[in-house]
């Protein structure tokens, strides 16, 4: 319920941006956009990015992005996760393949890693640049 609570709050928050792009585009380029574990800067710019002006968003010292709305009672606190789960190249091998390890303590779920085995992924370089790839899988 609190995912579908921040979930709604944010939807909230987009709908009152005065900018021309429709709700379900500007949605889509936030779904888009990568934010492994420890390299949230992305999300949490294109989400202030999305913020109407009056809602004078900050970022505190641990780049959390805070929004505060109103003042008095009640109050209610709207807290969404900006990363997600995913790996970092650690090396890339002379036949071309890419090597990744996972830089959280562990995955939800003991399966997580082969349920990746196939997938399309998306490697973000040192220079910012998206590149798409895929993972390999047993022959």
């Amino acid at each position: 319920m609190h995912g579908r609570v921040a979930f709604l709050g944010g939807l909230v928050l987009l709908s009152c941006t005065a900018t021309a792009q429709p709700l379900h585009e500007r949605f889509l380029q936030l779904v888009q956009t990568p934010g492994l574990a420890g390299y949230e800067a992305d999300v949490r710019t294109a989400v202030k990015a999305q913020l109407p002006s009056w809602t004078n968003p900050r970022i505190d010292e641990l780049g959390n992005l805070i929004v505060v709305l109103g003042s008095g009672e009640p109050r209610l606190a709207l807290v969404a996760s900006l990363d997600e789960d995913g790996y970092v190249v650690s090396r890339i091998t002379d036949d071309g393949f890419v090597r990744l390890h996972r830089p959280t303590s562990g995955p939800a779920t003991p399966l997580a890693d082969q349920f990746m085995v196939g997938q399309p992924v998306v490697i973000r370089t040192a220079a910012g640049k998206l590149v798409p790839g895929v993972t390999a899988t047993p022959s």
